[in-house]
């Protein structure tokens, strides 16, 4: 837990370029992978058999907690000392809250594609 607060930028000074804090694929990762898979089929499942309206708002409310997961991440690096211009939501993976944000006000099928691909792109 040393390194909660610290950035990979932060770790990676302190510990070589090389560091990593269990091997790929090493029982911990597939722990891990097998974790996230597990929440996202459970969320997938939750959706599905919500009413539309109800959808919507599980929309509204996963752009509200990512935004805030934004703000948090700054707000950390920030106080931390951590901070630089490479932080800005300006990457493709960051870029994606503000396509969230208009899918969920607009649910349209355009914006539905774009966040398709994005993902998609950013997985890579």
């Amino acid at each position: 837990m040393e390194d909660f607060w610290k950035s990979v930028q932060t770790i990676q000074a302190e510990r070589g370029a090389d560091y990593r804090a269990f091997s790929l694929f090493s029982a911990t990762h597939w722990a891990e992978l097998l974790g996230a898979a597990a929440v996202i089929f459970l969320c997938a499942v939750i959706y599905y058999r919500c009413r539309e309206v109800t959808r919507h708002q599980i929309l509204r409310a996963v752009f509200v907690l990512m935004l805030a997961d934004e703000f948090m991440k700054q707000a950390v690096l920030l106080y931390t000392g951590q901070w630089n211009v490479t932080y800005l939501p300006l990457h493709l993976c960051s870029i994606n809250i503000f396509v969230c944000w208009y899918d969920a006000i607009h649910q349209s099928r355009w914006s539905k594609e774009i966040l398709y691909v994005a993902m998609a792109a950013s997985s890579d």
